[in-house]
């Protein structure tokens, strides 16, 4: 795939030498329409149809080169398993999260999801994060997961909010869909 600094040089250039082509073609067209006696008019309405034709190139071109090159997006889906806690979607603790859908991750970007995490032992607990099973195996080496809990210490029946955040490197080369199992225990 191509890198977007690689195309803008590629594509001033290609502009430069169409808009000299059209300029030279409206000017063999002018001078043709002097030489054959014909009206200006008709010279305008020549210039207005190669006008049209050439900003519809244009556009077909930008839209083509928007979703081949600069559009550079990554699926993933993974599980959720918990160990002491519950991880729900909802404060309520009602909805429980069993698999998360990142969408799609832009390389550079970081894709944040948020869910409630209840303590549901008998005894005040600490939270560890973890992730395994991924595919393919090298994707770990372009993924780093965070989250934004800070070791604080949960009691029985407690519930705390946590965001969850996937960022994927600028570097991830030709991973174009990942999965992995997020692994979220708790230890007192």
């Amino acid at each position: 795939m191509y890198e977007g600094k690689e195309i803008k040089p590629f594509l001033l250039q290609f502009l430069k030498r169409l808009l000299s082509k059209l300029n030279k073609t409206l000017n063999h067209v002018y001078m043709y329409s002097l030489f054959a006696g014909r009206r200006r008019p008709k010279v305008v309405s020549v210039a207005l149809v190669s006008l049209v034709i050439l900003v519809s190139s244009l556009f077909l071109f930008n839209s083509i080169l928007g979703q081949m090159v600069f559009r550079s997006t990554i699926s993933s889906q993974g599980a959720v398993k918990a160990f002491g806690v519950g991880v729900y979607w909802d404060s309520n603790c009602s909805i429980l999260v069993s698999s998360i859908d990142w969408g799609l991750v832009e390389p550079g970007l970081a894709n944040n999801v948020t869910f409630y995490i209840r303590n549901e032992g008998n005894y005040a607990v600490t939270l560890f994060l973890s992730a395994e099973n991924w595919t393919p195996e090298n994707a770990f080496n372009y993924l780093t997961l965070k989250w934004d809990y800070v070791d604080q210490t949960i009691d029985p029946d407690e519930t705390i909010q946590v965001t969850l955040s996937l960022l994927a490197s600028p570097d991830i080369g030709d991973i174009t869909d990942f999965s992995f199992d997020v692994i979220i225990s708790g230890s007192g």
